[in-house]
């Protein structure tokens, strides 16, 4: 299974859930039910869910919200940014590239819970709970499915239980692995847990069945959780300001900014950065310190998400530069989303980038210019 995003990015949209016009209810209702067939690959290819999945996409493809448009911003480009990405994920759907739009959905639907679910309710839960028991989800699955609801404990539980079991195999360890990172998610930019953190990676940290790699990582990030703790920085007291500050300063400390592949030994600062930075944006979505938080969230995307999940970077980055036109700051956001997007075509292969991303790149270069 892939690494769950779990990012839980927030899109700075107005946090309180229950204030939704009914057409922003209905649009997570169709969410909720999306995501426990977003969670498993074989789901959501299985023919037999092609028209709940379908019915879903017509709703979110209607709904033009998004970033909230700020004085400046260009054009309503910002308003349709989610539908456009829903509709490009229905285009894929139809073509049968199924894990295309999965990886796709994946990203726009975390977003969403990010902001108006950040403590779901017993209906938000009991909407998708059928679905979820009747796909009889694999356990690492059903922990994706609860991360991405932002049932973090019911999440955690269900990778214990799992982790528990010794793997049978190579890939049975290399899973195992990748859920441990997205038990880290949780623990470290969901639940803003230490001593959580901590807890985690001692107990696993010297098991010889996991991959070499895997075990040499959670050295390092031991390191850096157990300075995290000493800080005693309470996110929760902190004003916005105060969290964007010191997520600058944990990405400054990583060197993230300086090069389009982030240190994966610094995974515990980049993981708090994006927390701050989410938390910052949720707090004041209209904060003066916006612009420099969407471009953060752009930069640390590339540390804290799925690779195949990059095109959350693209989202922040465009949003940056189409609120923030012809400034410094929209050509930082056009110059790290052009450095990334040559990035991940031609580290992959040496594939070309695809004739509609050079024409949308050419055109946020010429916006930002």
């Amino acid at each position: 299974m892939a690494p769950l995003l779990l990012s839980l990015v927030l899109a700075a949209l107005p946090p309180d859930a229950g204030a939704l016009q009914p057409s922003m209810r209905g649009a997570l209702t169709a969410i909720v039910g999306l995501t426990p067939l977003i969670a498993s690959p074989s789901a959501f290819r299985d023919p037999a869910n092609a028209p709940r999945i379908r019915a879903a996409l017509d709703v979110l493809s209607q709904l033009e919200h998004f970033f909230s448009k700020p004085q400046g911003a260009t054009d309503s480009a910002i308003a349709t940014l989610f539908a456009r990405q829903v509709s490009r994920g229905r285009t894929e759907f139809d073509a049968k590239d199924t894990e295309a739009a999965r990886f796709r959905l994946r990203a726009v639907t975390s977003m969403c819970f990010g902001c108006h679910v950040r403590t779901p309710t017993d209906h938000d839960v009991a909407a998708a709970a059928p679905l979820v028991e009747s796909l009889a989800l694999p356990p690492l699955e059903r922990a994706a499915f609860f991360a991405t609801t932002r049932q973090f404990d019911r999440a955690l539980s269900e990778w214990n239980q799992a982790l528990a079991q010794a793997p049978k195999n190579d890939v049975e360890a290399f899973e195992q692995a990748e859920a441990l990172r997205a038990a880290l998610v949780v623990t470290i930019q969901g639940k803003d847990d230490p001593k959580a953190t901590i807890a985690l990676l001692e107990k696993h940290k010297d098991r010889a069945e996991l991959p070499g790699f895997m075990t040499r990582q959670m050295a390092r990030w031991l390191s850096e959780a157990k300075g995290w703790q000493t800080e005693k920085f309470d996110a929760s007291r902190k004003a916005p300001s105060e969290l964007v500050a010191r997520a600058t300063a944990l990405l400054a400390n990583s060197g993230i900014a300086k090069s389009p592949t982030p240190d994966e030994n610094r995974l515990v600062s980049h993981l708090r950065a994006a927390g701050y930075l989410q938390e910052a944006l949720r707090r004041e979505p209209q904060g003066p310190f916006r612009g420099e938080a969407l471009l953060l969230l752009g930069t640390v995307a590339a540390a804290t998400t799925d690779p195949s999940l990059w095109r959350l970077e693209w989202i922040f980055l465009e949003a940056c530069i189409r609120e923030y036109p012809k400034s410094a700051l929209a050509r930082q956001c056009a110059d790290r989303l052009s450095e990334r997007t040559w990035q991940a075509y031609t580290s992959r292969a040496g594939l070309d980038v695809p004739g509609d991303v050079g024409v949308a790149l050419g055109e946020l270069n010429a916006l930002a210019r």
